[in-house]
């Protein structure tokens, strides 16, 4: 690798790389139960365990939870050349192996289970190889997450579970972050959502269908089974569960033949990502 890539690589992960705070680490972790984690290995794949609050909550929980070995990797980025190191611990012994910089460790096809908090600028390439390997998994991911196509996948199949949808602050950070821990172990935490007030006169159709478009999700109108295009963080809310989740809607759309584009419009202007559903019966 070049010299200039190196730095490119270093500036980069430098300004992207930010500690999860102890108390929010706790709230989150402490729903794991031994049944999620017995003689499983988990992986800290973005985290110093000098540093990470993870991996000392998981080594402080070692016992309770069961864990068959605890594993963390990252990057020493101050120097010119860096290089990946990775830590191993069995519930008495530790010791740290030089591995070399990887985006994935090379370790990550033999845990069962990652818990971190990645840098946000590679958090698409780890959420993709999660669901190529169809790893068990905890993440703190930012907002902007929800509009992977990998998020869709999992999204049209209700595989997720949302956890403290809120604002952030992270060790070198000086300001909040829009924030939702997502898993598939099965922990969720959803915000609570008031009864729908709104009548069906007081909302319109997206262009050229008889999908209902909802501006925002406190909107929601009342008694209607249609079919409706709400914003993404609609699954962040525990109303979601009274409805099917169809997909993303401009692929919706688009693989139903509903419009000829996939570009999804009302009264004429391409409106922002939106994600259709349909009310249980």
């Amino acid at each position: 690798m070049s010299r200039n890539r190196h730095l490119d690589r270093a500036k980069k992960t430098k300004n992207d790389e930010f500690y999860t705070l102890a108390k929010d680490v706790k709230e989150m972790l402490d729903n794991l139960t031994a049944e999620m984690t017995k003689n499983k290995i988990i992986l800290c794949p973005a985290d110093d365990y000098r540093r990470s609050e993870f991996v000392k909550y998981l080594r402080e929980n070692f016992t309770r939870l069961g864990i068959k070995e605890l594993w963390a990797y990252w990057i020493d980025t101050q120097n010119t050349i860096f290089t990946g190191y990775l830590w191993k611990y069995n519930g008495k012994n530790e010791y740290v192996t030089e591995v070399g910089y990887f985006d994935i460790p090379p370790v990550f096809d033999e845990c069962d289970i990652i818990i971190t908090n990645p840098p946000f600028s590679k958090i698409r390439f780890l959420f993709e190889s999660l669901a190529k390997k169809q790893k068990k998994f905890i993440l703190l991911a930012p907002f902007h997450f929800i509009g992977y196509d990998v998020w869709h996948k999992y999204l049209k199949n209700n595989k997720l579970y949302y956890y403290g949808f809120k604002g952030y602050y992270f060790s070198g950070a000086n300001k909040s972050v829009t924030c939702v821990w997502i898993n598939n172990l099965g922990i969720e935490k959803l915000k609570k959502m008031p009864k729908n007030t709104q009548e069906l006169k007081d909302f319109v159709y997206l262009d050229n269908t008889k999908i209902l478009y909802v501006e925002t999700i406190k909107n929601l109108p009342k008694n209607y089974d249609g079919l409706m295009a709400v914003p993404l963080t609609f699954v962040f809310y525990d109303i979601s569960k009274n409805y099917t989740i169809l997909g993303e809607a401009a692929k919706y759309v688009k693989e139903n033949n509903i419009l000829n584009k996939t570009k999804i419009t009302l009264n004429g202007k391409e409106i922002f990502l939106r994600i259709i559903v349909k009310k249980n019966n």
